[in-house]
């Protein structure tokens, strides 16, 4: 298309050295004080009185090589849009814009970095027809930039100015002569203070949605979505994975720590599609939630960058150290070895009932890539009274226990470990019981992925001994007995959805019928827009409740479950379905009445 001839423009910088479109080759590198050839002009189309856009490809343009090319501050007033096909350090010759022209420069004085853009706009439709062009001729990563004047604006907020700017052309001829380019010195241009930057400067935004901003799915359970939409508005939230162009998966797994380590996975889809990341955060024990928060909500902003900076939006971006990084050695006085010490007692009463209950813990562990070592010390207690005309009745259930676990790592796959637990229940009918049982592990995916998919397979062979309370319904008041136990356990989490499975089998040695076997799962899918389905079941047949006590309950003992009772199975489950339909984004927060959403 035949279009104007075209005044070079200067525009104001804002922004950190982020590269978009394909880099330069080295022989379209040319010295620092090189800028736009002179020689780049476009003729006047013969018929038209207003021109609202400069854009025009040559043959001719594009076999220059070595251009030549001078700044102008001459910035229009207004709306102006632009295509942005790249940004570098060192400048760049015309040859590399591929005949397109006018071509405008962009440069900061502290970094040095050189944005470059092929035409100007006054309307959208238009730019969107010529960045078409530019993307077909090999500017694969190019996009729309608007302007008001020489300030940065948002796609959405230039729409708002389109509706006036939209009329007004760039400029009125009465003649068909070109115009040449007036050159001048790069010291004439309107500095702009470069920031480094680390906060989202606040986005204007038309009926909260951001125009050409980035659409984000998140998959977060432990999340604080409000927070998170308050501080990073610079993506749209978007409620299905259909429609996402990056889908993000926050999963957690306990760390030795104390605390949780978070796995955040990117995935890019659409445009972005083959852009992946993963990246963690571990959690300190003694940390708030506020504190985990907000690490957490920073962890996703840094992931987001690298598709950020491919939006109109990577303008509003500011990245900029605290100043609070030193350099030193960690030394760790503890080794690894974590204590934690729990109690938590519970009182409620009222005319004729009272309870007190109390519910104290001990907890080591330590946790190196090689070993995992944890030690459980718990106590309970729950005393209840009911308080009648003629007396009062006291019922009292507590149990003791002491858990070990040691785990030895054997490779990428398999794991070696010993659980040996000693517990005394009234409920449960034990005065001791003691389980001693070595165990091996192999999982089928490699550990490293575990936060995403795991299938493990766990088996287990060694010796209870049991110190009865009472005589048992076997009239054994002591026993011992050789047992073993296998586990399988599935578990896997997408996009889609996440399914988690497990099966286990176990009996004693002396006797096969006595034995237990179970099956439980737990599924989320995300069936088709809106659509979400939960289902989690379980199912245990029980015939090893060898431990139970001889004789019969008493009404208390049952009603109140002070004793364990006779039973071939245990069932549970349930199910959610939900759909939700409307807009698709919910980037609003409003806290008002609660946070019901």
């Amino acid at each position: 298309m035949k279009l104007s001839a075209v005044t070079v423009f200067l525009c104001g910088l804002f922004s950190a050295g982020i590269s978009y479109s394909q880099p330069a080759d080295e022989k379209n590198n040319i010295t620092d004080n090189q800028y736009f050839s002179e020689r780049l002009k476009v003729p006047y189309p013969v018929d038209a009185n207003e021109i609202y856009y400069y854009f025009d490809i040559s043959e001719h343009q594009a076999s220059e090589s070595g251009t030549e090319v001078k700044l102008s501050s001459n910035i229009p007033e207004g709306l102006n849009y632009r295509i942005q096909v790249a940004a570098f350090r060192n400048a760049v010759s015309g040859e590399f814009f591929k005949g397109f022209s006018p071509v405008f420069g962009i440069t900061s004085e502290s970094s040095g970095l050189k944005k470059y853009y092929i035409g100007m706009f006054r309307r959208l439709s238009d730019a969107k027809e010529a960045n078409a062009k530019v993307r077909e001729n090999g500017f694969k990563g190019c996009f729309i930039a608007s302007f008001d004047g020489n300030r940065s604006v948002s796609l959405d907020h230039a729409g708002d100015l389109e509706r006036v700017w939209g009329n007004i052309p760039f400029e009125k001829i009465e003649t068909v002569n070109p115009v040449e380019v007036k050159p001048i010195t790069l010291t004439s241009v309107p500095q702009v203070k470069e920031q480094v930057v680390t906060e989202p400067v606040p986005v204007k935004m038309s009926e909260n949605l951001l125009s050409d901003a980035l659409k984000i799915f998140i998959d977060c359970r432990s999340c604080d979505m409000n927070y998170t939409r308050q501080e990073i508005p610079f993506v749209n939230y978007v409620r299905d994975t259909r429609e996402a162009e990056v889908y993000l998966l926050v999963t957690n797994q306990a760390a030795g720590s104390g605390g949780d380590q978070f796995t955040f996975s990117f995935q890019g889809l659409q445009k972005y599609d083959g852009k992946n990341d993963t990246l963690t955060y571990t959690s300190n024990p003694d940390e708030t939630w506020s504190i985990i928060r907000e690490k957490k909500t920073n962890m996703i902003k840094m992931g987001l960058m690298r598709y950020v900076a491919r939006t109109p939006f990577f303008d509003e971006i500011d990245i900029k150290n605290t100043g609070e990084i030193k350099q030193h050695e960690i030394e760790d006085k503890w080794n690894n070895w974590v204590f934690e010490l729990q109690t938590s007692p519970q009182f409620n009463a009222e005319e004729t009932y009272s309870r007190l209950a109390f519910f104290n813990t001990f907890q080591v562990t330590r946790v190196t890539p090689d070993i995992k070592l944890e030690m459980d010390l718990n106590h309970f207690t729950n005393k209840q009274r009911y308080i009648e005309d003629e007396g009062s009745t006291e019922y009292v259930v507590s149990s003791k226990s002491l858990q070990n676990l040691f785990v030895k790592s054997l490779g990428n796959h398999w794991s070696g470990g010993l659980r040996f637990d000693i517990e005394s229940s009234t409920s449960q009918n034990y005065d001791l019981n003691i389980d001693f049982l070595p165990t091996i592990e192999y999982d089928i995916y490699p550990y490293s992925e575990a936060t995403h998919r795991q299938f493990r397979i766990m088996y287990s062979i060694g010796y209870e001994y049991s110190d009865y309370t009472d005589s048992t319904i076997y009239n054994m008041a002591v026993e011992g007995l050789f047992k073993h136990s296998i586990r399988g356990a599935y578990q896997i989490q997408k996009k889609w959805g996440s399914i988690n499975l497990s099966c286990s089998y176990s009996n004693y040695l002396d006797d096969f019928s006595k034995n237990r076997y179970g099956f439980w799962g737990y599924t989320r899918l995300r069936i088709v827009k809106g659509l979400a389905l939960s289902v989690n079941a379980g199912l245990t047949y029980t015939n090893n409740q060898i431990n139970l006590a001889k004789g019969e309950l008493s009404e208390a003992e049952r009603l109140l479950r002070l004793k364990q009772q006779a039973t071939n199975f245990y069932l549970n489950g349930g199910v959610s379905l939900s759909y939700t339909f409307g807009s698709i984004y919910n980037n609003v927060v409003n806290p008002r009445f609660g946070n019901n959403h």
